[in-house]
């Protein structure tokens, strides 16, 4: 069974171990430690370092982890904010329910799935797309990591924007 945290890309593809975040996310945000912030830039220097030659989710979490350590706030968004943005929103809020809410890891991906299908995000797809689903086609969902694929039946043909 694969978890929200464990990152592989289409065969062609393997994304690189995503950051140690469980120490940021376990740290109170209100209180900064000075080591966990080095490490977590550390991660993030090398997630971007990678980043350079594919799309790495690694330096999306390390983003992510680190905002949070900070008490920060941030924004996830693709250029029209629908549908990898959804992707993406969806496996971070699944992550938190693990982290924060005692959730168990094995679920999270068919959280993120319901999420994706019967979700905000899927409302929020549905009234800004006609066709009532995600702009993926298979091939573009194929080549998203694991972790940023929409459930079957939620995607059609159309190219995602």
């Amino acid at each position: 069974a694969r978890t929200l945290g464990e990152e592989t890309a289409a065969p062609a593809r393997t994304d690189p171990p995503g950051p140690n975040i469980d120490a940021a996310l376990e740290a109170s945000p209100r209180i900064v430690d000075e080591c966990l912030l080095g490490r977590l830039l550390a991660e993030a220097d090398v997630a971007a370092a990678r980043s350079q030659t594919h799309k790495c989710v690694a330096l999306i979490r390390s983003a992510e982890a680190l905002v949070r350590a900070l008490g920060g706030g941030r924004v996830t968004s693709c250029k029209s904010a629908k549908d990898r943005t959804s992707m993406a929103v969806t496996a971070e809020q699944a992550l938190l329910l693990v982290r924060e809410h005692g959730v168990c890891p094995a679920d999270a991906p068919a959280l993120a799935d319901a999420m994706r299908s019967y979700g905000v995000r899927w409302h929020n797809m549905r009234k800004n797309v006609r066709g009532g689903t995600y702009a993926f086609n298979w091939l573009q969902r194929r080549l998203l990591p694991k972790t940023y694929r929409a459930p079957k039946g939620t995607f059609g043909g159309g190219c995602a924007t």
